[in-house]
């Protein structure tokens, strides 16, 4: 990203990880004075109006499904498919968008968190603690855009969960956004003084009615890569985060969900370093019939 030498484009190189950048610009947001007089303003998940924008992707992969079965949508077979989404995430952007698609009323059956080694979100969804773990530290992988620990938008997504769970339910509706807003930032104080803190099962149980996670390593990715993916109809460019949206590395490249006969749906891959030689973009499904199983893989750039 330094590279570049657009006029109008200033490079800054900083000596740490994603979240030592994101630190400084969220301390930049914070400084209303210094915001306001230079304008600033995020190109990434920061910014809601990317999220925002990011729902299509969930309401565009349900009508392209609909019409790849011929289903017309409001049908009594429509309202049969609910969709398992798997998405790569590292900043909690794009499944924060998915999760905004189901609340506006996308028929989702799971959105299934994916996750490198930096797995802080797969750990808080199997346990309701959020924890950087013993060292804290940002781990580098294949997958470098997902190396984050401290994902900002997870923050939001505990908005919804402290208000829903969390503030008592005595507060006055009017006064329960604010009442979760403090919460959220004792949670997210705990995290940065003592590395963790505990939402407890209610907000667990609350976050699995629609979350689920998993995590791949760096070694489970390439033999992924390496074994199961020759013969299919894809080119390797795809392979890596492929392999890091199936959410329990115990399944192959391409397996079903156990249990699930909803359609599982796999998102667009992001940067890799590995088995792959360009961007390129994919949207996986499997779908089980009473004929048998189905895959269907559109491709765009």
């Amino acid at each position: 990203m330094t590279t570049v030498l657009d006029k109008n484009v200033h490079n800054v190189s900083v000596g740490g990880t994603f979240d030592d950048c994101q630190d400084l610009l969220k301390g930049l947001f914070a400084n209303k004075t210094f915001t306001s007089k230079y304008n600033l303003g995020a190109v990434n998940s920061i910014n809601w109006a990317r999220i925002l924008a990011q729902t299509v992707y969930y309401f565009h992969s349900y009508f392209t499904l609909l019409r790849s079965l011929d289903v017309v949508p409001g049908s009594e077979a429509a309202n049969k498919i609910h969709i398992t989404y798997s998405v790569p995430t590292g900043n909690f952007g794009d499944i924060l968008a998915g999760y905004y698609a189901h609340q506006m009323g996308l028929p989702t059956s799971k959105l299934l968190v994916a996750t490198n080694a930096n797995d802080i979100l797969y750990r808080f969804f199997n346990t309701g603690i959020c924890s950087k773990g013993d060292d804290g530290v940002v781990r580098e992988t294949l997958s470098p855009a997902m190396d984050i620990v401290v994902s900002s938008n997870f923050e939001r997504l505990l908005f919804y969960l402290a208000r829903d769970v969390t503030v008592d339910a005595s507060v006055p509706e009017s006064e329960k956004d604010v009442q979760a807003g403090k919460i959220v930032e004792g949670w997210m104080l705990d995290l940065k003084q003592k590395g963790s803190f505990d939402t407890g099962n209610g907000v667990l149980a609350k976050a699995k009615e629609i979350f689920d996670a998993g995590h791949v390593s760096d070694e489970e990715v390439k033999g992924k890569g390496k074994n199961k993916y020759n013969d299919k109809m894809v080119s390797r460019r795809n392979v890596l985060h492929f392999c890091i949206q199936i959410p329990h590395s115990s399944h192959e490249l391409f397996s079903p969900i156990d249990g699930c006969n909803d359609p599982q749906l796999l998102l667009p891959r992001r940067s890799c370093t590995t088995l792959c030689d360009g961007p390129s973009y994919g949207c996986w499904c499997h779908r089980r019939t009473d004929s048998g199983s189905q895959d269907c893989l559109s491709r765009y750039s």
